[in-house]
């Protein structure tokens, strides 16, 4: 698949992607003994996407306090949300590996982590927050599925203790 096709428009570096897509067991090493693959680009990625999301949620919902965005966020920036979307963008079938990956259930995710990530390093921020607000968001996001969807049960139960200033013992 082309990386513009998937992308949008024609990066100017294509090596950061394709390095963006190289899971570890498929590193490289470079002239100077470091290692190439993706995953200084996912901890770079995993930043700016969170970044990218909450200026995105703030600014979406806009009488809506930070708990509310904090737990919107971690629903859209969460691993199993980016798999789905990685996949059904494509890039789980561009992913170089030399291990079966496919046991990794959060892979993909990582991938595109990374890739978010390369597409900050060549083309900065703002075309990077174009990608993720007016191709990513109405495509593979659903604001209003998430809104009502809450899976994270163990949270919710603790802070509404809190409130009622009940104390819980939670084996985890």
């Amino acid at each position: 698949m082309s990386l513009s096709k998937i992308l949008g428009f024609y990066p100017d570096n294509l090596q950061i992607y394709e390095q963006a897509l190289l899971h570890k067991s498929s590193s490289v090493e470079t002239g100077d003994g470091k290692w190439l693959n993706n995953e200084r680009l996912e901890f770079l990625g995993d930043a700016v996407l969170g970044a990218i999301v909450a200026e995105i949620l703030y600014k979406f919902f806009p009488n809506k306090d930070e708990g509310f965005m904090t737990r919107l966020r971690s629903k859209i920036v969460s691993r199993e949300s980016l798999n789905i979307i990685a996949i059904k963008m494509g890039l789980s079938e561009e992913v170089i590996a030399k291990s079966d990956i496919s046991k990794n259930k959060h892979i993909y995710g990582d991938v595109f982590e990374a890739f978010t990530g390369a597409i900050y390093l060549d083309q900065g921020y703002d075309k990077t927050k174009a990608f993720i607000e007016n191709y990513i968001f109405p495509h593979y996001v659903n604001l209003e599925d998430l809104v009502y969807v809450d899976k994270n049960y163990k949270s919710r139960l603790i802070e509404w203790a809190q409130k009622q200033k009940i104390d819980l013992n939670i084996e985890t």
